[in-house]
């Protein structure tokens, strides 16, 4: 394979910000990821919603929904 071949099979699978999506369910895992830095709490998933529960009693339910 010459030069040109390797750049232009390199520019088809590149990947950017304008071409990259995610789905609603990565986006909740990696919320719930970023979540576990921060707060201790047990999480359950629950179809398409994260539950957070605290100690204290206080629960929280989080979903992501697509805006397109």
């Amino acid at each position: 394979m010459n030069e040109t071949q390797t750049t232009e099979t390199d520019k088809k699978n590149v990947c950017t910000a304008a071409n990259w999506k995610t789905s609603e369910q990565d986006l909740l895992f990696d919320l719930k990821c970023l979540i576990k830095e921060y707060y201790v709490a047990t999480f359950t998933e629950s179809g398409e919603n994260l539950k957070l529960s605290f100690e204290n009693g206080q629960s929280f339910l989080i979903s992501v929904k697509s805006c397109n």
